[in-house]
């Protein structure tokens, strides 16, 4: 069977496991969910929820790139470079909210360092800082539970939200 049919076929027949990739953030759970398959098709049904689960988290405002990362990503149907990947995880790292974060940080880095190599980790480390700073200022700029309401039921104030918020990303480095 050609690849292509072969990732076909697993999208046909797990659909219930796409989804739930698709809807777990922590990245490391994959794992897990994927436990009952071969290594080939693990590879395979992760090449299918990828695209999917990078398209919800921009869309709910949770992966945090520049803006025109973003719109390069939409514009690639939502299947990044290897560069998109390194940001992507800058932004899992960054956004991870947990008791056990440090520990998580470490077992990221030996994951990608085992998986790619060391100077792979290091472009994700690099895009660490300056993608936690954003963080920061956007958890500082909350609108919290009265003022987000707001800014869903208001064009106007909705828009001047976004926009803050896209100012921000862009301290995020796009290369």
């Amino acid at each position: 069977m050609k690849y292509r049919e072969a990732v076909e076929k697993l999208s046909s027949d797990y659909p219930n496991v796409i989804q739930k990739l698709v809807l777990t953030d922590d990245l490391e759970v994959w794992a897990n969910i994927t436990q009952e398959f071969s290594h080939s098709d693990r590879a395979k049904l992760f090449e299918v929820a990828q695209p999917q689960w990078i398209e919800r988290k921009i869309n709910d405002g949770t992966l945090l790139l520049h803006p025109e990362v973003k719109a390069e990503l939409i514009s690639r149907n939502y299947k990044p470079r290897v560069v998109h990947c390194q940001m992507i995880w800058a932004s899992v790292l960054v956004t991870y909210e947990g008791d056990d974060s440090r520990l998580y940080y470490q077992r990221i880095k030996e994951k990608i360092i085992n998986k790619h190599s060391n100077k792979w980790w290091f472009q994700v480390h690099k895009r660490v800082d300056p993608t936690f700073k954003a963080y920061v200022r956007i958890k500082k700029q909350s609108l919290g539970i009265a003022g987000s309401f707001l800014a869903q039921n208001s064009s106007f104030l909705g828009n001047a939200v976004n926009e803050s918020i896209d100012g921000v990303l862009r301290m995020i480095p796009k290369q």
